[in-house]
């Protein structure tokens, strides 16, 4: 068997993180707990371009080259590369972030990572998560964002979405199932398996 698991928010608090630094930029308090959409521009108020300044100014700084995990991740690794024939890690980012990727995951994994970036180098969209899970045979997704395991879980894989308030609105269909963290992940998992 073979899964898939996103990065931001799902192995490392992106977010949490992003909103540090943009808080020390302009002042602001937010949380990620506020972050109620799953949209910069809207939560913010700025334009996409902005938003993609601001991404790029946040990963060429030193201090955030290494972002926290999200609790568990390094045991919940450990038991996917134990168990699973293949892992994948998708990403909504951009090609050239390729190397900050590799490196970031070269933190808490020793494998060299099978990746997927879902945008070019030009920031157009190259392939939606689930038609590369199905074209490479993954049956198992882990992501934070419902947009991309409603997809996954139309085309019959299993879903595991982790909960943030940005997908705390969303009805999830029966291949989807809401956790709340890696433990109770690899728990889902030992019932598939």
């Amino acid at each position: 068997m073979k899964i898939g698991i996103d990065l931001d928010d799902t192995l490392w608090k992106f977010h949490e993180s992003f909103f540090k630094f943009y808080n020390n930029k302009f002042g602001t308090n937010y949380k990620v707990q506020d972050y109620w959409i799953y949209n910069l521009e809207t939560f913010l108020g700025i334009e996409r371009e902005e938003t993609n300044e601001l991404f790029e100014e946040y990963e060429s700084l030193e201090e955030y080259k290494y972002i926290p995990l999200l609790d568990g991740v390094k045991e919940g690794l450990d038991f996917v590369y134990k168990n699973f024939e293949e892992v994948h890690y998708l990403t909504a980012r951009p090609i050239f972030h390729e190397n900050l990727i590799k490196n970031r995951l070269s933190k808490i994994i020793e494998e060299e990572p099978i990746l997927f970036f879902q945008l070019d180098e030009n920031r157009k969209r190259i392939e939606d998560k689930s038609d590369y899970c199905i074209r490479n045979d993954i049956s198992i997704m882990i992501d934070d964002g419902y947009h991309n395991l409603e997809g996954c879980s139309e085309k019959g894989i299993k879903s595991f979405l982790i909960d943030y308030a940005w997908n705390r609105d969303k009805n999830l269909n029966g291949n989807i199932v809401r956790v709340k963290n890696w433990k109770e992940i690899v728990e889902k998992l030992e019932e598939i398996k």
